[in-house]
Formats: structure tokens, sequence, C-alpha cells
């Protein structure tokens, strides 16, 4: 306990002794009685006393504190013994509701560990469906047995979205930080959307060197694949996307660009925001949840994304790494 804490909390204390020597000075200095030295020892003896009772109280004050703190906090003593029964009563129950807290922490935690385990099996199940119609209409190149393809990559990013946000909530249980390189992340993003660069005859360009990278592989590509996602369907038939990566001293970084209509630029600090739903007037119905998941997992793991336009040009879209690896890790956001 600091002296300036104990002097707040003994505010009052000081305010009645400082109050009684005003005065008694008063009434000696009416009386004449000042210049006395009967008063003089009378002056010296009670500061003195004053400054005695303010140690002694100093030192048990924090004494009780101290002894609180092994109690409540580091649950060193098993039962309070005080000579304060406040001290007692309100530890007590104040350790009673940190008891009940830590068990019902722990409840929730199972629960959610049985909520995950659930979900995940009910998302690996659910793929095998999805991958034997995937291949059947795999053996028919039709306008329909594409658009069947599209709608099945919509399901499965819904699916994957559903998977990716329980998992963000152990996000430090289930991550992997490792050495990779951004072709790996490129590559693993555009997997699942070759048949709407087909359907939509969108012109994909790849211009990318191969950097290598610390991050979690299977978060980073699900980032991109994001940024994939909204550039496919912002992108009017015949439309261009380019792919490509940037390096400066301190990052390497991958970029999307699409051209279309853009982002008003009222609207650009708002792309990452919970709940936005399209960064232009587009009919399309989305939640705005993957832009938002995808900043809440990059920032976890010490990256960043930005986000740039330019209205009826172009839209762009880009993850940022920190390139030293002492320096990334200083940069990971870690638990509590």
């Amino acid at each position: 306990m600091r002296i300036k804490d104990y002097l707040k909390q003994r505010w009052y204390l000081f305010g009645i002794f400082f109050g009684a020597g005003v005065f008694a000075f008063l009434v000696s200095w009416s009386s004449g009685l000042i210049l006395n030295k009967s008063f003089l020892y009378i002056v010296q003896g009670t500061s003195a006393a004053f400054i005695v009772f303010v140690l002694v109280d100093y030192i048990k004050l924090r004494a009780r504190i101290e002894y609180m703190k092994e109690y409540l906090v580091n649950n060193a003593v098993e039962e309070i013994r005080s000579n304060y029964p406040l001290d007692i009563k309100y530890a007590s129950e104040i350790r009673k509701i940190v008891k009940e807290t830590e068990e019902y922490k722990r409840r929730m935690e199972t629960d959610h560990g049985s909520e995950l385990e659930f979900i995940t099996k009910w998302v690996h199940d659910i793929k095998v469906p999805i991958s034997a119609i995937e291949l059947i209409t795999e053996q028919t190149y039709s306008k329909d047995a594409q658009l069947i393809q599209m709608q099945l990559n919509y399901i499965d990013q819904n699916i994957q979205k559903i998977l990716y946000h329980i998992k963000s909530k152990n996000f430090y249980d289930d991550y992997r930080i490792k050495e990779t390189d951004t072709q790996t992340i490129i590559k693993g993003a555009l997997k699942s959307y070759a048949v709407f660069f087909a359907y939509k005859s969108i012109s994909l360009t790849l211009n990318y060197e191969n950097y290598k990278i610390y991050t979690d592989e299977k978060w980073s590509t699900y980032i991109i694949s994001q940024f994939i996602s909204n550039a496919v369907k912002y992108t009017e038939k015949g439309g261009e996307i380019n792919i490509y990566t940037e390096e400066t001293d301190e990052e390497v970084i991958i970029k999307i660009k699409n051209t279309g209509e853009g982002i008003d630029e009222e609207n650009i600090r708002n792309i990452f925001r919970r709940g936005y739903s399209g960064y232009n007037a587009r009919k399309e119905k989305s939640t705005g949840y993957g832009l938002y998941l995808s900043e809440r997992l990059a920032e976890k793991m010490g990256h960043r994304l930005s986000a740039v336009s330019e209205k009826g040009q172009y839209a762009e879209f880009a993850l940022h790494f920190i390139k030293s690896s002492d320096e990334y890790y200083n940069n990971v956001s870690m638990p509590g």
C-alpha cells in the first residue's frame, strides 16, 4: 500500500486533526496563551503522538490489506482470521463469489469444448455430400452445373465461417505460427474459385514473388480467401482480379485488387466493421461478418489488414505480415 493511497483512505481523519489543531490555535491566540511554554510543550507532544499514530495506523492497515490479498487473490490462507468483523464478513462473501465464478468458467469451458467438438464433426459430415455433388457437377460442362458449383461453394464458405468463428474463441489453443510462404497462402485461397472466374469470365492475373513469412497458414489462407470471395462478388462479368505481393523494409504484403464500382470514400473506414453489409448499393445479401472475422484473426496473429479504393475503378484489400520473426513475436496478441 502506497503512502498516497493511505492518505486518500484516511483523508477524513487528517481533516479532523487539522480542524482540531486550528481550533486550539485560535483559542490559545485569543487567550494570550500562544507564547506560553506549556502551550509549546502541548503542541510538540500532540504532534509527536499524531506522527506515532499515523505510522502505527499505516502499518496495521497495510498488514490488513496484504493479509486480505493472501486470502482472496493468492489463496494462501485457508480460513480468515481477523480482529475486524467486517473484514471477515466481506472477505468470506467475496471468496464465495470468486469460487462460484471459477466454477462457472470451468462449466462454460467444458460446454464450449463440447459445442466445438459437435460443430467440427458436423462440418466434416456435411462436407461429404457437398464433395459428392461437386464431383457429379464437374462431369457436366454446362452453365447450370457451374451455378450449382458456385452455390455449393457459398455453402462451404458459410460452413467454414461457422467453424472459424467458434475456433476463434479458443484461438490460442488452435493456431500454430511457423515459417511458410506467400505462394502457399495464395494457392490455398484460390482452390475453390475456378468456377467463379469461368462463370463470370473474370480475368485473373497472378503477379507475385514468393516471400517467406511467419503466420498460421490456415488462418491467413482463410483471410485471403475472404478477400477473393469479395473480389469475385463485386467484380462485373468480364472484369479483372489481380493478386500480387509487395515487400517493404518492415513488411511483406499480399494484395487482391478487383475492377468494379469500388468503395465510397465515406464507407472505406467501415469495411471491417461487424455487421457492415456491403460496400456499395448492390442487392446481394451479405452479413458483413467475413471481413470482420478476418480483421479479428489478423490482429490476434500480429498482422494487419488494409483497404483502398477509387470509386468506379477498383477496390484493393491487403494482408500485411511483419518481416522480422523477432519483431513479429513481440507484436503477436497474447491472451489476457
